[in-house]
């Protein structure tokens, strides 16, 4: 499948000509799964999520399929469903929201079992509410929000946990590799982080291999300048409303973090300034791309906003801007470099073949990832990139779509960022700063 831009009128034959030339690599597309499909013999999808993709590029997502009058939750991995709500034991319901998936078949997503929020495996339960919480002392584990999992079976998740009671709930980040194994407890939000104890996680990334984590999480500064502090490898590693020391400006908004085996720490959001200028990414506090740079034969016109980050192991970066109203799926060779090695892989408005016969069956209509949701880009060290999107058709059907990325050559072997993670990197920083915004702070998506 291919996909291409519709051509636009005019009169003036050079214009007309630059116009119409492809502005997004024309890549193969395949189509997993799409709203309507009929799975297990008699389940209709009429819902799904967010793509994973492992080391050996399988693609991993969870949805919903309408079975008569009843819904039921599945996980999908690689050509077909491993698992569906109704074969749990006891009373499973929900499991929209985070999801992760391993090199071997293991999954891991959060349903509701019998009242309960839980974390479920493709081995069985990993955590459950109302159990104790691991390495905390006299406390439980309420609920969970954010998921991955990594290709060696490191699972990381985030848990509300309720020291004394429903009234006082704090925050932790667990590490395991499934039912059974030790929990790790990376981060207690209950203790002071630079002065400053957790209110919750706002973003969660770990890296492919499962070396190294980062985290955002909202504190209690008092201040709404200075709330949001970013996480690395367990350590305090900058805080919004310090300076950028490549540029000399300071952090104002703070999105998505996404990290790798080598500990590159790429960062995205806002820096005070002019605001047709201040959405950025960094890599390891380099800023590397921001509103208004030309990319891919266009430009970055502010207003713009980044609606999803990821990097892998081999030096590329994958990024989502929306701007002038169009979103736009890029995916950099060189991450220290995405200006310059970013190629366009997938915009809104272009209308692609879904179904391999050469004509063009319908048109992208909308991104459904989104930073202020935990919905997120992923990227493995394979040729794979998946996302899930809406396609015009009837009701514009929600749809996993998978793009071979293969023919745009190799990546980056190297970056030329300093690698550093956790302490180092704040220290030769002066604490860098990683800005951020609270729920009610956030620009609308």
């Amino acid at each position: 499948m291919r996909f291409s831009r519709p051509p636009l009128f005019c009169w003036l034959p050079t214009l007309c000509w630059l116009t119409v030339l492809p502005l997004s690599a024309e890549l193969p597309i395949s189509v997993v799964l799409r709203e309507g499909s009929i799975i297990d013999g008699d389940a209709v999808v009429f819902r799904l999520e967010d793509p994973k993709v492992n080391q050996a590029g399988e693609v991993g997502f969870f949805g919903i399929a309408q079975r008569g009058s009843l819904s039921d939750r599945f996980v999908w991995i690689d050509d077909g469903p491993v698992w569906f709500n109704s074969l749990g034991p006891g009373g499973f319901t929900s499991g929209e929201g985070a999801f992760g998936i391993g090199d071997g078949g293991q999954f891991v997503y959060p349903p509701t079992i019998d009242g309960q929020a839980a974390l479920w495996t493709d081995r069985g339960l990993l955590a459950e509410a109302g159990a104790a919480a691991p390495g905390l002392p006299d406390a439980t584990l309420v609920g969970f929000s954010f998921l991955e999992m990594t290709a060696n079976d490191r699972i990381f998740w985030a848990a509300w946990v309720d020291p004394e009671g429903p009234a006082s709930r704090d925050r932790a980040l667990y590490r395991s590799t499934g039912p059974g194994a030790p929990v790790d407890l990376l981060v207690n939000g209950a203790e002071p982080i630079d002065g400053t104890t957790i209110i919750r996680f706002i973003d969660l990334d770990a890296s492919n291999g499962g070396d190294h984590y980062a985290a955002i999480a909202l504190t209690d500064s008092g201040s709404v300048d200075t709330d949001l502090i970013l996480i690395l490898d367990g350590a305090f590693a900058g805080r919004e409303g310090e300076l950028v020391t490549t540029t000399g400006e300071s952090w104002e908004r703070f999105q998505l973090v996404a990290v790798n085996d080598r500990g590159n720490l790429a960062v995205s959001g806002e820096l005070a300034g002019p605001e047709d200028r201040d959405d950025v990414i960094s890599l390891d506090n380099h800023i590397v791309l921001r509103e208004g740079d030309a990319i891919a034969d266009r430009v970055l016109t502010a207003p713009a906003l980044i609606k999803g980050l990821a990097l892998d192991n081999r030096g590329r970066m994958l990024h989502a801007w929306r701007s002038n109203g169009v979103e736009t799926l890029y995916l950099a060779q060189d991450a220290g470099d995405p200006a310059n090695t970013s190629t366009a892989l997938l915009s809104v408005g272009d209308r692609i073949d879904t179904d391999g016969d050469g004509a063009v069956d319908g048109a992208v209509t909308e991104f459904n990832f989104n930073w202020t949701t935990f919905r997120r880009l992923d990227l493995a060290e394979g040729d794979n990139v998946c996302v899930e999107v809406d396609l015009e058709g009837g009701n514009d059907d929600e749809a996993v779509l998978c793009i071979d990325v293969s023919s745009l050559g190799s990546s980056a072997a190297v970056l030329e960022i300093p690698t550093l993670s956790g302490a180092g990197l704040a220290a030769l920083l002066g604490l860098v700063t990683l800005a951020g915004i609270g729920l009610l702070r956030r620009r609308a998506s």
